[in-house]
C-alpha cells in the first residue's frame, strides 16, 4: 500500500532495488543454465527505469492536495551506475507549468517545440520519436494512434540509420488525444508516407546534439534565469558567443521567482509524462507494459 510509510520505507526501497539487480532462481538451479531462472537479474537500466516509475507514483502520493504519505521513500536511494554513464544523473519530473517555461523558449519557426511536445505527450525516446513516419500514424476514426516501427540506430562508423526499437515491447501502437491529434495533423499535410514527421534544421533527421545544444539548452537556461541574471550573466562574458556554447554549471537556477528550479535532460520528458499519467490516476499495470496511452496535456495557445 503506498499509503502505509511502515509498509513501504527506504530500507524496502533498498531491498526491492537489490532483489532487481540479483533476480530469482529456481531452489538449486544452476545459474548457467537458460532455465534456472524464475526472473532473471536486470539490468542497471532496467532497475533504473522501473525506480523511476516507483518514484514517481510515490511522490504523486506526497504532492496531492490531502497527502497520502509525507515523504517519497524513493528519494536517495543508492541505485546501480551505468557502464557507459547516461542515466547516472538524477531522474527530473516536470510540473505542467515547468515544462511550459522552457517551451515557450523554444524556437516556433521549426520542428523543436513541436517535438518537445511530442516527447512529453507520449512518452517517447527520442531516437524513436525522430524517426516517426508519416505513414505511422492514422488520426481519423473515434481513437487517432500511431504506430512505433523504428528507431535510429547509431553503427560503427558514427552514421546513423533507421532499425528497429530498443526492445521488441518498444514495437507498440500509442494513442492520441484529440487535441494532440490536432497538433500532428498540420505536420502531416502536404507529405508522402515515408517522410520524417519531424525533420531537423537543414531537413532529415533531426539529430540530437543539435537539438539539445542549439535548442534545448538554450531554452533551459532562459526558462532557469530572470531577465536580470541573463544580463548579469552577459556582462560577466556567459552568453556573448551564443547560448549555445554554455557550459553545464552554466544553466544554474538563478532562484527568483518565476523561473524553473530544475535542470532537465531532453530525456526527462519522458520521466515526466510518466509523472503526468500517474497524477492522472493510470494504473501501475498499464505503465508497466510500455504505456499505450497518451499523456492528458495539451499546449497552451
Amino acid at each position: 500500500d503506498v499509503c502505509d510509510p511502515d509498509a513501504i520505507d527506504r530500507d524496502a526501497i533498498a531491498a526491492w532495488v537489490k532483489d532487481l539487480r540479483k533476480g530469482v532462481l529456481f531452489e538449486g538451479a544452476d545459474p548457467e543454465d537458460e532455465d534456472a531462472w524464475q526472473r532473471r537479474p536486470l539490468s542497471p537500466k532496467s532497475v533504473r527505469n522501473l525506480h523511476g516509475l516507483l518514484y514517481a507514483i510515490m511522490q504523486d502520493a506526497v504532492d496531492r492536495d490531502r497527502p497520502l504519505r509525507e515523504r517519497n521513500p524513493c528519494s536517495g536511494t543508492d541505485l546501480p551506475s551505468l557502464s557507459d554513464g547516461e542515466g547516472d544523473e538524477e531522474m527530473v519530473f516536470l510540473e505542467p507549468g515547468e515544462y511550459e517555461m522552457i517551451r515557450a523558449n523554444l524556437r516556433e519557426d521549426d520542428d523543436s517545440r513541436f517535438l518537445a511536445d511530442l516527447l512529453v505527450g507520449t512518452g517517447l525516446r527520442y531516437s524513436e520519436a525522430t524517426a516517426l513516419q508519416v505513414g505511422d500514424f492514422s488520426l481519423g476514426g473515434r481513437r487517432p494512434y500511431f504506430d512505433v516501427w523504428r528507431a535510429w540506430k547509431q553503427q560503427d562508423d558514427g552514421s546513423y540509420r533507421l532499425g528497429t526499437p530498443k526492445t521488441k515491447s518498444s514495437l507498440r501502437r500509442i494513442g492520441l488525444t484529440f487535441a494532440q491529434a490536432e497538433m500532428v495533423a498540420p505536420h502531416l499535410d502536404g507529405k508522402r508516407k515515408k517522410d520524417l514527421l519531424v525533420t531537423g534544421p537543414a531537413g532529415g533527421r533531426f539529430i540530437h546534439s543539435t537539438f539539445f545544444t542549439r535548442r534545448w539548452r538554450p531554452a533551459v537556461y532562459r526558462a532557469a534565469r530572470c531577465e536580470a541574471c541573463r544580463a548579469a550573466d552577459y556582462a560577466a562574458g556567459v552568453g556573448r558567443r551564443g547560448l549555445t556554447v554554455l557550459t553545464a554549471h552554466q544553466i544554474a537556477w538563478c532562484g527568483h521567482p518565476g523561473t524553473l528550479s530544475q535542470i532537465p535532460r531532453v530525456h526527462d520528458l519522458r520521466h515526466t509524462q510518466v509523472s503526468w499519467l500517474v497524477a492522472t490516476g493510470a494504473k501501475p499495470l498499464v505503465l508497466f507494459s510500455g504505456s499505450t496511452v497518451a499523456a492528458q496535456w495539451k499546449p497552451r495557445g
